[in-house]
């Protein structure tokens, strides 16, 4: 899953951004976290990632970032995110056992062995389905007109680990393996 921009290279983001006490950390932090969340919410639990971040304008936080991590029933995800790329399409690639799903900007493609045969092969959809409000309005939606909030709490909690223990392999240069509940 990759997600960039060009806000730290042309510098058209806020100050603020590169400041890690008040932004907690660089590209991942901002952009890598949906990537993140979306593995995470696919996969299932991590089991361990190793990090690899830099620092193309030499800011105080990493502008350019890519996290690898297994997940506890075998997955493997590659999560890229810049600060420092131009005319970056946000991508997503599944690649599985019996199918392949691509999704490149607004292109969307896939191929499964459970297809009828005349659909087999590359099939690219007419119409997907309305896009969903931006989380920040379902939220606002759940709490004044109780409608349903699709993510919560552990998703939040879940997220905040990946990001923390990416951090954590980045910095000692290593991978980090995730504790298991019930686990050593």
């Amino acid at each position: 899953i990759r997600n960039g921009h060009d806000g730290a290279l042309n510098n058209w983001l806020p100050e603020y951004w590169y400041d890690e006490k008040q932004a907690g950390g660089g590209a991942m932090m901002d952009l890598g976290c949906h990537p993140m969340y979306l593995a995470s919410w696919l996969l299932g639990r991590p089991k361990r990632i190793t990090s690899m971040f830099n620092y193309f304008t030499g800011r105080a936080v990493e502008d350019n970032a890519q996290c690898s991590i297994e997940f506890m029933n075998n997955a493997v995800a590659l999560l890229e995110t810049s600060l420092v790329t131009y005319q970056t399409p946000a991508a997503f690639e599944l690649y599985g056992t019996e199918g392949t799903l691509i999704i490149s900007g607004d292109h969307v493609r896939f191929a499964s062995k459970h297809t009828d045969s005349p659909l087999q092969g590359w099939v690219s959809p007419r119409k997907l389905p309305a896009e969903q409000p931006l989380p920040l309005i379902q939220w606002v939606d759940g709490i004044l007109q109780d409608k349903p909030m699709p993510f919560g709490l552990e998703d939040g909690t879940k997220l905040t680990e990946l990001l923390e223990t990416a951090y954590i392999a980045h910095r000692e240069k290593r991978t980090v393996e995730f504790k298991q509940p019930g686990g050593i």
